[in-house]
This record gives C-alpha cells, structure tokens and sequence, in this order.
C-alpha cells in the first residue's frame, strides 16, 4: 500500500509539473508581444512621470471572407473596413502569405489606430489583443499587447499563425459559409487616460454640424412647402368674370 501511494504520488506530481508547464507555455504566448514593422517591442511598457488610466475593453468581430482567394504573396495585404471602438476608427491589416520580415508559411496580422495616424500630433495609448475565432466559437492563436502608443505605426506579430494551420480543415478556423471560407479575427482594445488631466484622445464630433445642416434643409422644405401651398390656395380661390 505505501509503495502504490508513492506511485500515486509521483503519478500526481507528474501530472501537476505537466499542468504547470503547460499553463506556463499558454501564458508565455498569451503574454509574447508584437512585432512593429521589424522592431522588437518590449515586453513590458513602463511609463514614468504620468499615470495611465484605463478606461475598459472594447471588442470587435472582423470577418475575412474568401481567405484562400486572398492574395497570399509575401508582402502582398488585405486591409479590413474601418471599425469603431472607444470612438476611434481601427482596421486591421492581414497578409494571408506574411509580411516581408514573417517566416515562410506564415500569416502575419497587424493593428493599426487609423484615427491617430490621420493626425501625426496625436498618441493613442492602448493596450490590444487579437484571436482567431474557431467554429465552435472557441478561441485560437490568441496573442495580446501591454500598454503601448498608437501614431503611424501598426501593431502586430508578422509570425501570428501558419497558414498551412488556417488551411487545414481540422483546426476550424475557417468558416465553410457561401463565401467560400471565412477567416474570423476577435480584437479587444483598452485604451488608457492620463490622470494628470484625465482626458484621453476624444475624435471631432461632427454630429453638430450634421443636425444644423438637416434643421436648415428642414426650415428650407418647410418654406417650399408653404410657399406651394400659398399658391395652391390663390390658383383655387381665383373665379374669372365671364362677360355674357
């Protein structure tokens, strides 16, 4: 009996150190950081003198569709429609065949703030992650990013997945839907505010204008309209004198 409760043990103690290594080796990829360009960034941002607020998690769903039609030469991308998160405009930039500094037979995927490149005196502070959505809903290849600036420059890993993976039926990752398979990526985005001044990048709001511009042409067909109905009304009140 003492023998087969240290077999057990041992057994226990094989398996917890298989756990650990393993849990180890998912946190080590969940925590890796991207590639800017060909910049390594560091693991961790730290940032002296002023302190980030965080201001929540945003998501997105971005669907690829027709991923195997894509073009798939090294270089060679496909740029996602502009989405909205924390009233910023995103896209996502997808090289189905890698970006120029990606390994062979991978997929390179990046994150770009189009908000902030558009104007070069503004810093987004963000901290973002991106996974591949399997058909069964699950989660793959999920990558993430610590606080970092957004400006001109994209974020994102040139090795995130092979593309013999996505390709391959039995991992899921394509949708077999009428568009001939559709690739689905998750983005989560949270943005950070500085305490000092607690104000963050907050986009023109142009929705001002837009209800002055719909009140005057308002005003303008309120005018047409009685305008025609004024003389409507003096066409049907006009009774001609006949001479007998």
């Amino acid at each position: 009996n003492i023998n087969n409760d240290n077999n057990n043990n041992n057994n226990n103690n094989i398996v917890n150190n298989n756990n650990i290594s393993s849990n180890q080796h998912s946190l080590r990829r969940t925590m890796s950081c991207p590639l800017s360009h060909t910049d390594q960034l560091p693991h961790q941002t730290v940032q002296v003198g002023i302190q980030l607020i965080p201001t929540g998690w945003h998501t997105a769903l971005i669907h690829f569709h027709s991923f195997e039609t894509l073009p798939s030469q090294k270089g060679e991308s496909t740029d996602s429609e502009p989405f909205a998160m924390h009233g910023l405009d995103w896209y996502l930039r997808l090289h189905p065949g890698g970006a120029t500094s990606a390994k062979d037979d991978m997929v390179s995927l990046y994150l770009r703030c189009k908000s902030a490149a558009d104007q070069s005196n503004i810093s987004v502070y963000a901290e973002f992650s991106l996974a591949l959505v399997r058909n069964d809903g699950q989660w793959d290849s999920h990558m993430s990013c610590p606080c970092v600036p957004f400006n001109r420059k994209r974020k994102g890993w040139p090795n995130f997945i092979s593309r013999s993976r996505i390709l391959d039926r039995g991992c899921q990752l394509l949708n077999n839907d009428c568009y001939g398979g559709t690739l689905t990526v998750l983005v989560k985005v949270q943005l950070f505010q500085d305490a000092r001044t607690l104000e963050c990048y907050i986009p023109r709001n142009d929705m001002n204008c837009k209800l002055l511009r719909l009140l005057e042409e308002a005003n303008s067909t309120d005018q047409d309209n009685r305008q025609n109905n004024n003389n409507n009304s003096n066409h049907n009140n006009y009774n001609p004198i006949h001479n007998k």
